[in-house]
């Protein structure tokens, strides 16, 4: 296994287990545990966006890019996710024109 699939595969077991497809797609603050949070983090949200956009360009650039297009494709896919999930929850004096 190399070093960029392990990165996706942890992009994909975090989303496994933190996505809430009851509410578009956000994900949950904590899970399982003795301190589950199933509330939402926007902020949280952000970071894991950014986090996966990262692994994205790590595979884009990397000697493997070729051979992880779908793993790309995924990870585009939840970053969009996230932020279909987040953006109708912006108050409207925060949302960019």
């Amino acid at each position: 296994m190399t070093l960029v699939q392990a990165a996706y595969d942890q992009c994909r077991l975090y989303r496994q287990y933190l996505v809430d497809n009851d509410a578009g797609g956000m994900w949950k603050h904590i899970a399982m545990g003795s301190n589950e949070d199933n509330g939402h983090w926007t902020t949280g949200n952000g970071w894991a966006a950014a986090g996966m956009l990262r692994v994205l360009g790590s595979i884009q650039h990397s000697q493997f890019s070729k051979s992880m297009k779908n793993q790309a494709k995924d990870l585009t896919g939840w970053v969009n996710e996230i932020h279909s999930g987040i953006y109708p929850h912006l108050d409207k004096q925060e949302k960019p024109e």
